[in-house]
């Protein structure tokens, strides 16, 4: 928790707190946007290290100089990071870092492209303090394990999409087929006034692709309305993602048109006093 030194106590604000050393943001590709890293001495100081959803509290003449109340301890920002995802990987909030001070078991991050690095990293481990126990863990898979649960949330729900997607196709197949149906009267007045077999299926498709059209604008400026709401979980995806749009108005559009189609082609083979017959 922490608060700016005007607040009073009762102001006090959720952070994500870490204690780290020096070379910690470089080793994982966190830009340091203002002030400076963590230099060996600053252990044991009152110094601190802030993301910039915290800097934001400092619009005019930034961050770096202002203190914070941290444990209602003062202590004074020397840099500001990048915003990253840190406890949780479906928001970005508020980070505080601190020099690490050995109260805690400490957790060793670095980067090789070598991957008996970390076999030789036990080893030492287990030579620089006998019976310490030593695990490595890429941090890929580190990433991968804590993305499982949204990971299997999003596969359902993409399965729950794709049935969604499979039965509005369906729907509209069976709307627009019904819809040409209707219309084989007229259909049949057309012909007998001398209209030919493809004049009609051009006439009746040109009035489904625009039914078409204004449906999937409709649908696209309510799917991207909703998708803004869903942004927090879609890790590395936009919501405007333009694949996913492309996609499912193709299908729609292929199925809208294949049911104007067929039936159309149907309807402009048969005797035009048949069509002017029917009910």
């Amino acid at each position: 928790m922490y608060r700016l030194p005007e607040e009073s106590r009762d102001q006090l604000k959720r952070i994500d707190y870490q204690e780290v050393m020096p070379g910690y943001f470089s080793t994982l590709g966190i830009p340091v946007v203002a002030g400076r890293d963590f230099e060996l001495s600053d252990a044991g100081h009152p110094v601190v290290i802030v993301n910039e959803a915290v800097a934001q509290h400092w619009k005019e003449g930034g961050a770096v100089g202002r203190t914070l109340v941290v444990g209602g301890t003062p202590r004074q920002i020397i840099g500001v990071v990048k915003n990253t995802y840190t406890a949780e990987l479906d928001h970005i909030g508020p980070a505080l870092y601190q020099p690490f001070t050995g109260a805690d078991i400490p957790k060793v991050i670095f980067r090789t492209r070598n991957p008996a690095a970390a076999a030789a990293v036990e080893v030492l481990a287990g030579r620089l303090v006998p019976g310490a126990r030593a695990q490595t863990l890429p941090l890929s898979e580190y990433v991968d394990r804590r993305l499982a649960p949204s990971r299997v949330a999003a596969e359902i729900a993409g399965l729950l999409g794709l049935f969604a997607l499979a039965l509005a196709t369906v729907g509209m197949f069976g709307v627009f087929a019904y819809a040409v149906r209707q219309r084989t009267k007229e259909i049949g007045i057309r012909m007998a006034l001398g209209a030919r077999a493809v004049e009609i299926v051009r006439f009746v498709i040109f009035g489904t692709s625009c039914a078409l059209a204004c449906g999937l604008a409709a649908g696209f400026v309510a799917a991207a309305a909703g998708a803004r709401l869903l942004a927090d979980y879609l890790h590395g995806l936009s919501p405007l993602d333009p694949a996913a749009y492309l996609w499912s108005g193709s299908i729609l559009a292929v199925a809208a048109l294949a049911a104007s189609y067929l039936p159309s082609r149907r309807a402009s083979r048969i005797d035009p006093s048949i069509a002017l017959r029917h009910e």
